[in-house]
Parts: C-alpha cells; structure tokens; sequence
C-alpha cells in the first residue's frame, strides 16, 4: 500500500510527489522515499531557518531605514543651524566693517571693507601690542566701538 501522494507504475516505478520517482522493487522504493522525506525534512528546515535569517534581516533594515531618517533630520537641523551661524557672522563682519570705517589703521590709514576685514583686525592688533603705551586713545576707542555693537 502506497501513502498518499505516492502513485505505482508498471515496472516498479514509484512516483513520488511532483514529478520525483524511484525505481525498483518496493523496498527499494521505499528506501527511496525515505531518503526524499528526509531531503524534504532537511529543505524544509532550510527554508524555515532562511524566513527566519529574513525576518532579522528585514527588521535590521528597518532599523537602518529609521536611522537614516534620523540622520538626514539631524543634518537638515545642523544645515539650518549652520546657515543661521553664517547669517550672524556676516551681520557681525558687516557691523565691524562699518563701525572700524573711521579709525584707520597708524602709519598705514588703511580702514576695513568687508573682504579686507580680517587682515585690517590683525594689523590693527599688531599696531597696539607692539606699543601699547603710545595707542592709549587708539585702545579707548577700539573699546568705544566693540560696546556700541556688543549693545
């Protein structure tokens, strides 16, 4: 007697589900079903240990998916962050710019445009630490004009 899903030829041969046959007597069928059993065991064990390997690799994806829309949030905060940092410090070179226009470097006369603003600043520095004694008003009013724009 055959179990279900098996189908006898003549000839001896066996059919065993979808299209797999065995040939020969019946044991040699029926250790050719057994040796199909345990392969389909063995696929079967396969196939669930990959749904699983799925599943995790699935959620790790998600994971990623959220991270990396946390991520691109963060750098969207920091863009804005850093754009409003650049806005502060061009209203802060333009202020400098404006109010150091009427104390021209000594020796020099140069003043400050916006593009020479930072090469103005360290000259004028050079010139009071290298006396400071002989650019006492130049000081006093480098201090006037940083508290009329701290305000």
């Amino acid at each position: 007697m055959l179990r279900r899903g098996f189908r006898r030829h003549s000839g001896g041969e066996v059919t065993i589900r979808k299209g797999l046959s065995c040939v020969g007597g019946s044991t040699a069928a029926h250790k050719c079903s057994l040796a199909r059993e345990a392969e389909l065991r063995r696929l079967r064990k396969m196939n669930t240990e990959f749904e699983e390997q799925n599943a995790i690799l699935q959620k790790h994806t998600e994971s990623m998916g959220c991270a990396k829309e946390r991520l691109q949030q963060e750098l969207a905060m920091e863009e804005r962050q850093t754009m409003a940092l650049q806005q502060q410090l061009q209203a802060v070179r333009q202020a400098l710019t404006a109010s150091f226009a009427s104390l021209p470097i000594p020796g020099t006369g140069e003043t400050p445009t916006l593009g020479t603003l930072d090469f103005y600043m360290a000259k004028l520095h050079s010139a009071i630490e290298s006396n400071p004694a002989q650019h006492e008003r130049l000081v006093v009013r480098v201090k006037e004009i940083l508290s009329r724009i701290a305000r």
